[in-house]
């Protein structure tokens, strides 16, 4: 224990040497307290201490990182049994220690960008200032490694509430999410902004912020009811439930943790939209509980969910309506100039619990309007 003491002074002391524009925000001697707490600042898990991932004066640009590149620093350790048999035959981890293979998830299709590489810069400023700078993300971008609680599960905390997070100054995971997917200079043009999506002054939107608007949902699944607040990483994570939590990457399309066809004219099915039928009742939602008509659309017309409802948020519309999001996946379309009066609507009005009216060319059938 006192090797291991001097060895975190002297390592501590080298980095007042170097110079401050090199060090992230969570740097060593920011975190000094919070490391000591964490399972990186645990000399019965990381042996070295600080010299399991930090080297003399290391490469250039990096904080006394033996690598350029952070992601291979971390996949020292987390990028499966090999590599971590090297880390332990070196000293750097302890023996007992299992960790997942989070490596091996950058090599799904869907994936956070981390292969982009020369792009990061340490201490950068998130939600990104720059609109010219490519999109791309870092370990370090998600992960605080000085604070990284003790539990090996997962970096955050599970269940029907706000998952918490030990990241820097920041409280919940959406707000880590929206460090890049919100207010970003360079948020491509067919991404939307997530916390304008999720604001709880919008009409509706899944209680990510916290509870929705909704008191009256029949389709929803225990232990879900219309007070229970759900996260980003219950919708958006590993396709593989046995393999490593979090948004790393997925065999589907935007991370999502299971299947969610968004393409109009797929046959209805538990695994096309597995992932809504995971908190919603597929028996209620096909037997019309909450909508007279859920069934004629998406059994007998092929019409996806995604084409009347958007799964983040609708600043406009209740129950999560929101028409035409994306046109290249859906048939929804505004009324037709022989529509008359109504010729290029494509409007939902909400008329009291479970009735409305919808304006607008859906499946080929114009709704002028329709109502329910």
């Amino acid at each position: 224990m006192a090797r291991y003491t001097l060895h975190l002074l002297l390592l501590a002391a080298l980095f007042l040497l170097i110079p401050p524009t090199l060090f992230p925000e969570s740097s060593l001697c920011a975190d000094a307290g919070a490391l000591s707490q964490s399972a990186h600042g645990d000399p019965t898990r990381v042996l070295k201490g600080c010299g399991s991932c930090h080297v003399g004066h290391g490469k250039s640009g990096t904080p006394m990182l033996p690598e350029t590149e952070e992601e291979a620093v971390c996949c020292q350790c987390h990028g499966g049994e090999a590599k971590s048999l090297q880390s332990k035959e070196k000293g750097k981890l302890a023996g007992w220690i299992h960790l997942d293979d989070i490596c091996r998830e950058f090599e799904k299709p869907f994936h956070h960008p981390i292969e982009k590489r020369g792009i990061h810069q340490p201490g950068e400023i998130l939600p990104e200032m720059n609109p010219s700078r490519p999109r791309h993300v870092e370990c370090q971008d998600c992960h605080a490694p000085h604070q990284v609680e003790r539990r090996m599960d997962t970096p955050f905390r599970r269940g029907t509430a706000k998952k918490e997070t030990s990241f820097r100054d920041l409280s919940f995971e959406y707000q880590l999410c929206y460090r890049c997917h919100s207010y970003s200079a360079n948020l491509p043009s067919d991404q939307m902004n997530k916390q304008q999506e999720f604001d709880l002054g919008n009409s509706s939107y899944h209680p990510v912020e916290g509870p929705g608007r909704n008191p009256d949902v029949p389709s929803l699944l225990p232990p879900y009811g219309t007070s229970s607040v759900i996260n980003c990483t219950d919708c958006h994570g590993n396709n593989d439930a046995g393999g490593p939590t979090g948004p790393h990457g997925s065999l589907y399309d935007a991370i999502l943790a299971k299947n969610y066809h968004r393409y109009d004219g797929l046959p209805e099915s538990r695994s096309a939209y597995d992932l809504c039928y995971t908190c919603h009742n597929r028996n209620s939602i096909l037997g019309n509980e909450s909508f007279p008509v859920h069934y004629r659309h998406v059994v007998d017309s092929r019409i996806s969910c995604y084409s009347c409802h958007d799964s983040h948020g609708s600043v406009r519309n209740s129950h999560l309506i929101r028409f035409n999001k994306d046109p290249r996946f859906t048939r929804v379309e505004p009324l037709p100039p022989t529509a008359g009066v109504n010729a290029g609507r494509i409007e939902y009005e909400d008329r009291g619990r479970f009735s409305g009216n919808c304006s607008l060319r859906c499946h080929g059938i114009d709704h002028n309007p329709k109502g329910y």
